[in-house]
Parts: C-alpha cells; structure tokens; sequence
C-alpha cells in the first residue's frame, strides 16, 4: 500500500503531462500537420475542457456548490457551441476560448476546492495548465507563421 501511494502521483502525473504531447505535434509539426490539424486540436482540448469540467460537476455535487455546478456544465458545453460556429470564428479565437476556459476551471478549483485536492494533484493540475496556455499560445504563433 505504501508504494501505491507513492507510484500513483509519479504515474498520474507523467500520464497527465504526456495527454499534451498531441497538441506538440501543431507546434513542431510539419506545416502541412499544422495547418490541417488546428481541428482535431481544438477538438482534443475540447475533451480536455470536457474531462476537467466533468470533475468539478462532481466536486460541485459532493460539496454543494451550486455556482460550480453550473459553471461546470457551461464550461463543458461552451466549446462545443463554438465548434458549431466556426464559420464565424477564425482557429485563433477558438484557441482563445479554450485557453480562458482552462484558466477559469483552474480558478474555479483555487477558490472552491484547493483544499480538497492532495497538493501533488494541485499542482499538477496548475502545471498541466499552464503548458496548454503556453501551447495554445505557440501553436498560434506557428500557424501565423506559415500565413
């Protein structure tokens, strides 16, 4: 039991870091990869956004937050409208929603539930953050960069 509890933030944590490696690929990408996958990559931050918003739906219920409940189901369902509407919207507006979306979920988790997270899982999910703000931010630079 005592090597399980500590395996499981090494293992978590490399698993977590690694889920970002795909959006690596529009970064250092070939500029065909780059400007063919700013979909899927929106996409895949969309289930990201999804997955972190589904886990505050759940600390929402259990501590009775009634503002985080909803919020979680809007910042999950948000994205989703923006697909829909990505005639209107050009890629980089979009990496815009997801990256504030990522902001206001970690925000959300500071001031409601910091304390009920173990720190290694704490500040994990501040790194994890902040490497895709940091990628969002350079996955826009290249695509300009090939324009």
């Amino acid at each position: 039991m005592q090597l399980t509890q500590r395996i499981q933030p090494v293992l978590v944590s490399l698993l977590a870091v690694s889920s970002l490696l795909p959006l690596q690929l529009l970064i250092f990408g070939d500029d065909a990869l780059v400007l063919q996958g700013q979909l899927a990559g929106i996409m895949y931050t969309m289930i990201l956004i999804a997955f972190f918003a589904g886990a505050q739906w759940n600390n929402a219920i259990t501590h009775k937050k009634l503002f985080v409940h909803i919020t979680s189901l809007a910042l999950a369902i948000i994205p989703w409208f923006m697909i829909l509407a990505r005639r209107r919207y050009n890629e980089e507006f979009l990496w815009g929603i997801m990256a504030a979306e990522m902001s206001a979920i970690l925000v959300i988790d500071w001031i409601f539930f910091r304390r009920h997270y173990p720190t290694w899982y704490f500040l994990l999910r501040n790194l994890t953050t902040i490497i895709l703000a940091v990628s969002i931010v350079f996955i826009c630079l290249r695509k300009a960069s090939i324009h």
